[in-house]
């Protein structure tokens, strides 16, 4: 039968006799206390296996049942007590102790990489300073505060995009049925945006767009619509002949305008649990204004595209 320390804790003691021996707990004797902590080590490591995964190399080693411990004298010296404390604190040594610490750094690798992280966003009110980076409990805070649903806090993901320089994005880890990554909100100068022109505008109008020409206003409007999109700037190799390839062209429109017409490698996917994808090429013509706003993309032509061509990220 297993020990349980809480019902030990709440239970009182009866008072012993003077002159009767204290009784035995067989529960905190070094033999159980030793069995006890190699338990809690395993469950850590397999907590960390469950969460980040674990290389599988060679045979499988089972756990071999342990045999039941030997009685326990009537009482337990302190120096035992001590030593099994002490033993308990220690860091682990060993193969178990080496592959322990080579999961959790193989976790905190990918937390970095994917901008996980387990700490308590709305612990205390956070603050964004223009000067500096955004921090991802502003980010979590700002998207409950306008009506965004809380999640797990280990879940949240949040780190610089790469569509372009300052903006961030705030996702959450996906499942079975949903896509890897699913984007809460981007950040851009300490405001919150979804997806769409008035971000787009927002970026462009800090990169110069109000006081560039029309030259300039082109290279901006093709620099940020390929940190978006999988533009495609040469012919692929799965390429349908039928179809004339043409490289990507930006140029300045009338009324202070951008005119933008590319190919962009897309997907739309079936099926997450089963990963049916239907790859493709789209040939489309976005418009931006005066203003920096970008029209909707216009598609002029449409191809099917190998799964093992051009794509980004996993599903």
């Amino acid at each position: 039968m297993g020990c349980a320390p809480q019902a030990r804790a709440i239970a009182p003691r009866a008072a012993a006799a003077p002159g009767d021996a204290a009784p035995s707990d067989p529960c905190t004797t070094p033999a159980h206390e030793a069995r006890d902590r190699y338990h809690r080590v395993m469950q850590r490591l397999m907590l960390v296996c469950v969460l980040v995964g674990c290389g599988c190399g060679g045979e499988r080693e089972q756990e071999k049942a342990r045999p039941d411990p030997a009685p326990a004298p009537a009482t337990t010296p302190p120096v035992a007590t001590a030593t099994a404390a002490a033993a308990d604190a220690a860091p682990m040594s060993g193969d178990l102790g080496q592959g322990l610490q080579s999961a959790i750094d193989r976790e905190k690798a990918i937390a970095d990489i994917t901008g996980r992280s387990n700490e308590d966003l709305t612990a205390t009110k956070a603050t964004c300073d223009p000067a500096s980076s955004p921090t991802r409990a502003w980010a979590y805070q700002q998207y409950l505060a306008r009506g965004g649903k809380e999640h797990g806090h280990p879940y949240v993901r949040f780190r610089p995009s790469g569509a372009a320089d300052g903006l961030w994005v705030l996702a959450l880890e996906g499942g079975p049925d949903q896509p890897a990554e699913y984007t809460l909100a981007y950040a851009f100068g300490c405001r919150l945006y979804d997806r769409g022109p008035k971000l787009d505008q927002t970026i462009l109008l800090a990169e110069g767009w109000k006081t560039a020409d029309g030259a300039a206003r082109a290279k901006l409007a093709a620099e940020l619509d390929g940190g978006w999109n999988d533009v495609v700037t040469k012919q692929p190799e799965d390429w349908d002949a039928k179809q004339t390839f043409t490289a990507p062209e930006a140029k300045p429109a009338r009324g202070g305008g951008v005119e933008l017409t590319r190919w962009v490698a897309d997907r739309d996917v079936i099926s997450y649990s089963t990963g049916e994808v239907d790859y493709f090429y789209l040939k489309q013509r976005v418009t931006y204004g005066a203003s920096g706003a970008p029209s909707a993309p216009k598609t002029l032509a449409k191809i099917k595209r190998e799964r093992g061509g051009r794509q980004r990220g996993p599903l």
